[in-house]
C-alpha cells in the first residue's frame, strides 16, 4: 500500500511526506467496592496513513484510517491534500532531509508485546488487594510508525509501553493515587507493591487533611505538583509561540530562573516514556538544555518553525490523522544536593489549564499538601496555591537530591517561595 502511495506522489511532481502508524492497545479497568471486578476490558487496533504535500510553498494534509485501501482511495487521498495546499495558503518551508540518528535503548520489549489477558487480570487483582475501595487500570501498547518523504527520509520503528494505575477512595474521607509507565517490562510484583504503598500513603494523608487558613513563604514543591506548575512555563519555549509572539521570550540567553535550576528535554533517554531516535517528521531526537543554571538556552521546534527561527527541529509530535505539533519529550530537572525534610510540602495540584502561560499567573487547587514540623505531619487540602511561575523559578533556593519519575517528567523536590490561600 505504501509503495503504491509513493508512486502516486512521485507522479504529482510535488514535495511530499507519508506518515504511517499502527497501534495495538490492550487495557483492563478494575473496580473494588466489596470485591474486585472487571469493569471494562478493551483490545483495539488503530492507525492509518497521513499525507502532506507542498505546492508552491503551501502545505496540504489528508489522511485515511485503517490498513487496507484501494488505489482509488489512495489517489483521492493525494488529490485532497493537493487541493488543500492550493486553497489554504498555509506556508511551509519544506520537509526534513536525512540526518544521523542516535541509538536509543529500551524502547521495545517483546515481553510486553506477548503479555496475556490472564496475566493482566492477575496483576490487576493484586493492585486492588488493599483495604480501601478503589479503581485500577493496567494495560500495554505496541506502536509502529513509518515516515517517508521526497527528500530521502525513510525511517521506521516499533515501541512498547506498559502502564499501571491505582486510585483509592473512601466517601467523605480521602483519595490516593499512583501510576507508573514503562517501555520495558519491570519486576511487576515489586512495582505493584510500590504503587500500593504510594497510593495508600496519599490516601492516609488525604483522609486526615483539612483546609488551612493560609501561608506565605518558603514551600517545597514535590514532582507531581511541579509537573503541573511547569506546564504553565513550557508553552513559552515552543518555537511556534516564539515566532508568533505568543511567548514570554523572544531570544535565548535571558535569565529566567535561579542559578541552581536546570531544565532539560531529552528524547534519547534510555527507556524514557517519551524517548525516540527520531521525531514524527523524521528529524533526530536531540538532548537539549532548555534552561541551564537559570539561563534560557534553547527553544523546542518542529521543522517549520525550526527553519523560521534558524534552529534545530526534532520535537514534532503527531498521529496519522493530525499534522505535527511541537511537544516536549522527557523533561528532566537534574538533582541538587539538598534533602528538604521539614516545611510546607505541596504534593498534588490541579487546574493548570486555567493559568496564563504568557504572564505566568496561576491559581491552582491543592489536592494534597502537608506540613512537617519536628517529625510531625499535618496534611491539608482544599486551599489554592497562587503566584507567578516565572517568579517561582527565579526564587528557587534548593533543589533536592532524590529524583522521582512522573511519566515523562523526572525531577526532585524544589524549594521556592509562594502563597497558599
Amino acid at each position: 500500500m505504501i509503495d503504491k502511495l509513493i508512486k502516486i506522489l512521485e507522479n504529482m511532481n510535488v514535495d511530499w511526506e507519508i506518515y504511517f502508524s499502527k497501534s495495538q492497545v490492550t487495557s483492563i479497568k478494575f473496580r473494588k467496592i466489596k470485591e474486585v471486578e472487571i469493569e471494562r476490558s478493551t483490545y483495539r487496533i488503530v492507525g492509518g496513513v497521513g499525507v502532506r504535500v507542498i505546492v508552491n510553498s503551501y502545505i496540504g494534509f489528508s489522511y485515511l484510517s485503517g490498513f487496507s485501501w484501494s488505489e482509488e482511495k489512495l489517489e483521492n487521498l493525494v488529490k485532497n491534500a493537493y487541493k488543500i495546499a492550493k486553497l489554504s495558503k498555509n506556508y511551509h518551508p519544506g520537509f526534513p532531509v536525512p540526518k544521523a540518528y542516535s541509538t536509543v535503548k529500551g524502547l521495545y520489549d517483546k515481553n510486553i508485546e506477548e503479555l496475556t489477558i490472564e496475566t493482566l487480570i492477575s496483576w490487576g487483582n493484586s493492585l486492588l488487594d488493599v483495604p480501601q475501595n478503589g479503581e485500577a487500570s493496567i494495560g500495554f501498547e505496541v506502536r509502529e510508525r513509518e515516515i517517508i518523504n521526497s527528500n530521502g527520509i525513510n525511517v521506521r520503528d516499533k515501541g512498547t509501553e506498559f502502564a499501571m494505575h491505582l486510585y483509592l477512595y473512601s466517601k467523605g474521607k480521602g483519595t490516593g493515587s499512583h501510576f507508573e509507565v514503562y517501555r520495558t517490562l519491570p519486576n511487576v510484583e515489586e512495582e505493584i507493591l510500590k504503587i500500593k504503598e504510594n497510593a495508600s500513603w496519599e490516601f492516609e494523608l488525604s483522609s486526615n487533611a483539612k483546609k488551612i487558613h493560609g501561608f506565605s513563604g518558603e514551600i517545597i514543591i514535590e514532582p507531581k505538583a511541579l509537573a503541573s506548575i511547569l506546564s504553565v512555563f513550557l508553552p513559552n519555549i515552543s518555537a511556534r509561540n516564539v515566532y508568533l509572539g505568543k511567548s514570554r521570550f523572544s531570544k535565548i540567553g535571558e535569565n529566567v530562573a535561579s542559578e541552581n535550576f536546570t531544565l532539560i528535554d531529552d528524547p534519547t533517554l534510555e527507556g524514557g516514556v517519551n524517548s525516540y531516535p527520531f521525531d514524527d517528521e523524521g528529524n533526530p531526537g536531540r538532548r537539549k538544555p532548555i534552561v541551564k543554571d537559570g539561563i534560557l538556552m534553547s527553544f523546542l521546534a518542529d521543522e517549520k518553525y525550526g527553519r523560521l527561527l534558524h534552529i534545530e527541529g526534532g520535537n514534532a509530535s503527531r498521529s496519522y490523522n493530525s499534522t505535527p505539533e511541537i511537544s516536549t519529550s522527557n523533561v528532566i530537572i537534574p538533582p541538587g544536593d539538598s534533602t528538604p525534610d521539614e516545611g510546607v510540602f505541596i504534593r498534588t495540584v490541579y487546574g493548570e489549564h486555567t493559568a496564563n502561560s504568557i504572564t505566568g499567573e496561576f491559581s491552582l487547587n491543592i489536592e494534597l499538601g502537608y506540613k512537617v514540623q519536628r517529625g510531625e505531619i499535618t496534611s491539608f487540602k482544599g486551599n489554592m496555591i497562587v503566584g507567578n511561575v516565572f517568579d517561582m523559578l527565579r526564587n528557587i533556593t534548593e533543589v533536592g537530591k532524590d529524583v522521582e519519575r512522573v511519566g515523562g517528567f523526572i525531577a526532585p523536590k524544589v524549594v521556592t517561595y509562594s502563597k497558599i490561600i
